[in-house]
């Protein structure tokens, strides 16, 4: 696997920004008491249903529905 596109923690730096993202939601979804896998679901169905992009920011963690995708 090349060096840049390692999960290595201690080399951080080198991360492409999308990678970094994604470990973020998913520490936020963790934190926040969401199952990661069930909100990136949550999301993607949002998206296929049309949501508009003025509304993209009602897809962070902590607007999952908790009893259909969370961590009960």
């Amino acid at each position: 696997m090349p060096k840049d596109i390692t999960l290595d923690s201690q080399d951080e730096s080198r991360q492409p920004f999308a990678q970094q993202s994604l470990c973020s939601l998913i520490g936020t979804c963790k934190l926040n008491g969401i199952e990661p896998h069930a909100y990136f679901k949550w999301i993607f169905e949002q998206v296929a249903n049309k949501l508009p992009r003025s509304q993209y920011d009602k897809l962070l963690p902590w607007h999952c529905p908790k009893g259909r995708h969370g961590i009960e």
